[in-house]
């Protein structure tokens, strides 16, 4: 949304006076294109500028749920407090992101107040906010996030729920070939994501984000690879399951189930 205040604020701040019209040798206001033919691209502009690729949030899980079941649609519930730090740059970053938005297409998008639905903070077991959890169409709960989430740790959580709830679509492969020595998509690997806390010392791993190329792991909520520092400690190496760490001098291993 911030990105596009800015758009239309830049497109306004350009305007002159003499864009919408001048006073004839009679003395007569005579309009020009803008306001005498251009009114309907400039109310496009703006509906376009403010509107696109917004989430449409509901506020209501019963009956984001029952909507589901009948559009045959996943929901994915964001479980926040407005008191919360980590929500609000979650709701203002990674929401706002470009491939995250163009996703959430593919949901049934809710937002849950926790302070006003604490019987459904008991039911989901939400310990932490955020805390976003995803819904296939029959109402069972199929992925979660907990925490804030940058959009290329959150991206493929959603793609990962997508697929569980079966309604991940095949991308399909162009049938031009490829030039030499070019992967096509059914040969890149889809990254395996884990998320479960582990916890060992001052660290705690709560997920695995694994590809061949450039693994990634959620330490101590901060998203790092290997060769990043976190909390005084050097990663090392990351596997399916397993995360190294260097830490004064000794060698701390961090492994999921």
């Amino acid at each position: 949304m911030r990105f596009r205040i800015t758009v239309l604020s830049s497109f306004v701040r350009h305007l002159r006076w003499r864009d919408f019209g001048e006073i004839s040798p009679r003395g007569q206001w005579k309009p020009r294109w803008l306001i005498a033919r251009g009114t309907s691209f400039f109310c496009v502009f703006l509906f376009y500028a403010l509107f696109s690729f917004a989430i449409d949030w509901e506020h209501d899980l019963k009956a984001a749920l029952d909507k589901a079941k009948s559009v045959k649609k996943p929901v994915m519930a964001d479980f926040f407090a407005t008191w919360c730090g980590p929500c609000k740059r979650l709701n203002d970053e990674t929401f706002n992101d470009s491939k995250v938005e163009s996703l959430t297409g593919e949901f049934i998008c809710v937002k849950i107040d926790v302070d006003e639905n604490p019987d459904l903070v008991r039911q989901y077991g939400v310990r932490g906010y955020p805390t976003v959890i995803f819904f296939d169409e029959n109402g069972r709960v199929v992925g979660q996030s907990i925490g804030y989430r940058d959009a290329a740790f959150f991206t493929p959580v959603m793609r990962n729920a997508l697929e569980k709830a079966g309604k991940l679509e095949k991308e399909e492969i162009k049938s031009q070939k490829p030039a030499a020595g070019t992967k096509t998509i059914s040969s890149i690997a889809k990254p395996r994501i884990v998320e479960q806390k582990i916890k060992r010392g001052p660290f705690e791993l709560s997920g695995i984000i694994f590809s061949s190329n450039n693994p990634k792991a959620v330490i101590n909520d901060n998203v790092v690879g290997v060769g990043d520092s976190v909390d005084g400690a050097k990663v090392l190496n990351i596997t399916e399951t397993m995360v190294k760490l260097e830490y004064n001098g000794d060698e701390i291993s961090l492994g999921l189930e």
